[in-house]
């Protein structure tokens, strides 16, 4: 699935240009969220502190071959493994997810 970064962030009204660290800050938008839900058949994490003690699905240290979910980190870290940049343009720059994108990132396959 190729998605422009604007599909994948919510921008501030009519900013385009963002740096890493402010794209960090950005919300996901809710209408990508679940294009990845029902095309990867994932669940996304929106708070990063969500841990279960009653099974290791979410947890971090499991192989991503065998986690059920993602997170805002997850799509973070497969944008700066495809792009490169002090700053990223929402409207030009697209991504590639793969149905491996949770494995590759980690792995640092293209």
């Amino acid at each position: 699935m190729i998605f422009k970064l604007s599909e994948i962030f919510i921008s501030q009204s009519g900013i385009y240009n963002y740096s890493v660290e402010v794209l960090y800050t950005l919300k996901l938008n809710p209408v990508f969220i679940e294009k990845m839900t029902c095309h990867f058949k994932l669940t996304c994490l929106e708070s990063q502190g969500v841990e279960s003690n009653l099974c290791f699905a979410n947890n971090k240290e499991v192989s991503a071959d065998y986690r059920i979910t993602f997170s805002k980190a997850d799509v973070l870290n497969n944008i700066f493994f495809q792009l490169s940049a002090e700053a990223f343009n929402l409207e030009k720059e697209e991504v590639v997810f793969k149905e491996d994108f949770l494995v590759n990132n980690k792995l640092g396959k293209k």
